[in-house]
């Protein structure tokens, strides 16, 4: 396959040209593993957004979509203090009008509560959960439904750790009403799996007994259940399991609500049966 260079000046390029540069330059670095080069890459995507406020009103997904990968970013390589200067240069978007504000409001929130979850900070995660919760209710159809999913999803989760198993469920109620094909098979089987162990957590024994003797019969007939299955896998590889990021974002959050409900022991009493 010929290679296609790519131009030494990008700054010469159109205002798209450019923003197309860096985004290849940040998937090429995503590709050999390099997360602070492709960070540096998405940020010149946001900072090129951010010269045009009024594209950005024309373009809020492309430009919000843009924001998080940039985020995430930095956000992975685990450096708090380097992440939080990353949600400043996020945050300080002029000109943008309602719907592309709140946009990129939905997505700084989320990656900020995914900070807070994961250094085991409940009470920060808890309040911007409802946050975003809030930005759910009064805007529905404000994204996609496999993005709005995902939002969801962490939210569940949040509950769940806080122990709040009725407001978690009704987040497990709401991703699994979607068919399967319709969102990422990850977050649909990690909700239904916690589904399950919500219902254990509040003492609906028969339900759970019900679900788990699905399993089980499953497992018998050498099929399995993708839910338990990354679960477990997890438990056995970790961290050697290679995920995609976003698998893995969805895999950490559901081991931690995991942590403590004797997951290992559930996993062996079903293996034994």
């Amino acid at each position: 396959m010929a290679e296609f260079p790519l131009p030494q000046n990008p700054q010469k390029l159109s205002f798209f040209a450019q923003i197309g540069y860096y985004s290849i330059e940040a998937m090429a670095a995503l590709h050999t593993g390099n997360t602070q080069a492709a960070g540096a890459a998405f940020g010149e995507v946001v900072q090129c957004w951010q010269s045009r406020p009024v594209l950005i009103s024309v373009h809020p997904t492309r430009y919000s979509n843009a924001l998080a990968n940039y985020l995430s970013c930095h956000y992975s390589l685990e450096d708090e203090a380097d992440f939080l200067h990353a949600l400043t240069l996020a945050s300080n978007t002029e000109g943008l009008d309602a719907r592309a504000k709140t946009m990129v409001r939905i997505k700084t929130l989320n990656l900020e509560l995914l900070n807070h979850l994961n250094r085991n900070r409940i009470y920060f995660a808890l309040e911007i959960a409802r946050q975003i919760e809030a930005i759910l209710e009064k805007q529905p159809g404000l994204m996609e439904d496999a993005s709005e999913v995902v939002y969801r999803y962490n939210l569940g989760v949040v509950y769940f750790v806080n122990q709040d198993y009725a407001k978690a469920h009704k987040k497990w109620v709401h991703i699994l009403a979607f068919a399967p094909k319709e969102i990422r098979v990850d977050i649909r089987q990690a909700a239904l799996f916690l589904q399950w162990l919500g219902y254990l957590e509040r003492g609906e024994l028969v339900q759970f007994e019900r679900n788990m003797h699905g399993v089980r019969h499953r497992l018998k007939q050498g099929q399995t259940n993708q839910g338990f299955l990354l679960v477990h896998r997890a438990l056995q590889q970790a961290p050697d399991y290679q995920l995609s990021k976003a698998q893995a974002q969805s895999l950490i959050l559901t081991l931690k609500a995991l942590s403590g409900l004797g997951i290992v022991e559930i996993i062996r009493w079903l293996e034994q049966k």
